[in-house]
């Protein structure tokens, strides 16, 4: 039975339509995480969110990996390899002035070359904000359903989230179910 429910986190689907659904999340939301959980599910993960045997993977084994995921993995890729530059140019140059990067500053700029940090955000903070949205609309749409009004949904969505009791802190709560209500209907919408 279809509930309209976008398949997040992806578990009992076939390998291509979780893929497809990982893309979806990836190109609607723009968090990296969703290329790291499809590369762990084509390298022998059984599901994206399920636990990893790395007796799966076999020497000398030919693992064909989406153009979407490939392309991230080559920004990834020349990405830390302008690091490592970085960090080779400090190290090599022995007495000679030098612009490079320490071994502390390239650990901490390593998030952002994999595209997990940014300015202001990072990748696993903005998962948990798009689920919980998620999860508040279909919260709200289940009071609804209970014979609730809107108000006392979005009233109820915000206990949950133990947001404050003042008019600021249910427009929060409405905007979280607008976002949620938003990705829904972009996840769920038929893909070409």
């Amino acid at each position: 039975m279809d509930t309209g429910e976008p398949a997040l986190p992806p578990g009992g689907a076939d390998k291509a339509a979780q893929l497809t659904e990982l893309r979806r999340v990836a190109n609607l939301t723009g968090n990296n995480l969703a290329v790291w959980q499809a590369l762990a599910l084509l390298l022998g993960g059984r599901g994206a969110w399920e636990a990893y045997d790395p007796a799966t993977v076999k020497d000398e084994q030919t693992v064909q990996i989406p153009a979407w995921c490939a392309q991230y993995l080559l920004e990834c890729a020349l990405n830390v390899g302008e690091l490592a530059d970085k960090y080779f140019d400090r190290h090599i140059a022995r007495g000679r002035a030098s612009e490079g990067l320490s071994a502390r500053d390239t650990l901490e700029l390593l998030p952002r070359a994999l595209g997990l940090t940014g300015s202001g955000w990072n990748a696993f903070k903005r998962a948990v904000s798009t689920w919980e949205s998620l999860e508040d609309w279909r919260m709200f749409r289940e009071a609804k359903a209970r014979g609730l009004t809107s108000t006392e949904g979005v009233e109820e969505v915000r206990r949950f989230r133990g947001l404050g009791n003042g008019p600021r802190d249910h427009r929060a709560a409405a905007r979280r179910i607008a976002n949620g209500r938003k990705l829904t209907e972009q996840l769920t919408q038929p893909h070409p």
